[in-house]
């Protein structure tokens, strides 16, 4: 597995990490979404209070061990990412996810055309939602979604 550091310039910049198989079997590229709940790092931790899950990170290898190709990002204000984490609204999420999507498209070393978003709680029943209703993916995981009692 490789991994590097890659920053995404959109209305802010984003830190994340790629990872990659040795062999891209799938041709896929795997955009993990964070959800809404304080600081949330590329990893799925949660900065205050410190708790260490590494949900995301954990996650990421086992489908890059799959053969996909994963991004995932500090939110804005968090980590590496710039901008003002309690400042950012759905829309600027939305915004960012869509520029990871246009670099993966563009970038020479990756060129993809097949990418999944994954999508975590927020990220995934409201950012991943919007993102796919308005721009081309390959499909949609949600991961912790809300739900409502009948």
């Amino acid at each position: 597995m490789q991994k590097k550091e890659l920053i995404m310039n959109g209305e802010v910049q984003l830190s994340g990490t790629v990872s990659m198989p040795k062999e891209n079997l799938n041709g896929t590229a795997i955009i993990f979404i964070p959800g809404s709940g304080g600081k949330i790092d590329r990893d799925g931790n949660v900065l205050k209070p410190k708790v260490n899950f590494n949900i995301y990170k954990d996650l990421s290898d086992y489908l890059v061990e799959l053969g996909f190709i994963t991004f995932r990002y500090d939110k804005r204000g968090v980590g590496k990412s710039e901008g003002n984490h309690l400042a950012t609204g759905l829309y600027d999420s939305i915004q960012d996810v869509k520029a990871i999507i246009e670099h993966l498209r563009n970038d020479p070393a990756f060129g993809l055309e097949n990418i999944l978003l994954l999508g975590h709680s927020e990220g995934g029943t409201m950012i991943g939602t919007a993102v796919a209703a308005s721009t081309e993916v390959g499909g949609l995981i949600l991961l912790a979604g809300g739900g409502a009692r009948r």
